[in-house]
């Protein structure tokens, strides 16, 4: 704790808000630009019109969103691993993830209460 307040790797709610904020204020002054450049929506005789940048900006801003977000739960996964690692001995993969829940299985269930394994081909 620092001056009685609980430490977090977290970002307070507010400054969340503050970032979303901000997010939102410059996809809109970037939309502005965009209007201000392009023909309107409306117009047939071009190609590329204002609704189409504006798709455009947004399509590649939700990649990047999309891209951060991965990055972040890949690293989330990272952390976990490593930590299991440390805590059970062994590097985890899928198969012995399966052979880790299987044995607890046995331990936690009895035989009759047991899943069972499902496979439809």
């Amino acid at each position: 704790e620092q001056n009685g307040a609980s430490v977090t790797p977290l970002l307070p709610i507010n400054d969340v808000r503050l970032f979303l904020n901000e997010q939102c204020r410059t996809l809109d002054e970037k939309i502005g630009e965009i209007v201000a450049k392009f023909p309107p929506a409306d117009s047939k005789t071009k190609l590329i019109t204002s609704a189409e940048a504006s798709i455009i900006l947004l399509t590649c801003h939700s990649a990047i969103i999309t891209q951060y977000y991965m990055d972040s739960i890949q690293s989330i996964e990272a952390v976990i691993g490593d930590f299991l690692k440390k805590a059970i001995g062994l590097n985890l993969t899928e198969h012995n993830f399966l052979e880790l829940v299987q044995l607890h299985e046995k331990n936690i269930f009895k035989r009759i209460y047991r899943p069972k394994p499902f496979c439809r081909a």
